[in-house]
């Protein structure tokens, strides 16, 4: 080999050698997001989460913040720590109100209402849990 082609042979080499360690420091750099991978979910039924005092068979989650309402269904209607307004409207609801100053508007139905800390106002409920 002549001295030329030893000297193409060292530069293109070199050059090779300074494109690999960019893109390896380049790829050092890039950061991959955690999979969730050996997680599951399950899914949870409003009857599993009820309080012992509400009896009735719940087929709904309604959740919110503000002003919520419910559905002509049984609900389990779980407000926020905030000040809310729930109106349970049909169905026999089952309603908690959160922290905060909330109203509670049980509707028709046999409706629990349950306040929670602050000063709450119950409407239409037949059983009142402050």
């Amino acid at each position: 080999m002549s001295k030329r082609g030893a000297i193409q042979v060292f530069v293109f080499g070199l050059a090779l050698l300074i494109f690999i360690s960019a893109a390896t420091a380049f790829a050092a750099n890039l950061e991959v997001a955690p999979s969730n991978l050996g997680q599951s979910n399950h899914g949870v039924s409003a009857n599993q989460l009820k309080p012992s005092e509400c009896t009735q068979n719940l087929t709904n989650i309604v959740r919110g913040a503000g002003v919520i309402n419910g559905t002509t269904a049984n609900d389990l209607i779980i407000g926020s720590s905030g000040d809310d307004t729930i109106e349970g409207n049909d169905g026999d609801d089952c309603i908690l109100g959160g922290s905060g100053d909330d109203s509670l508007f049980g509707g028709n139905g046999a409706d629990v209402c349950f306040g929670g800390s602050g000063t709450d106002v119950f409407y239409e409920c037949e059983t009142e849990f402050p």
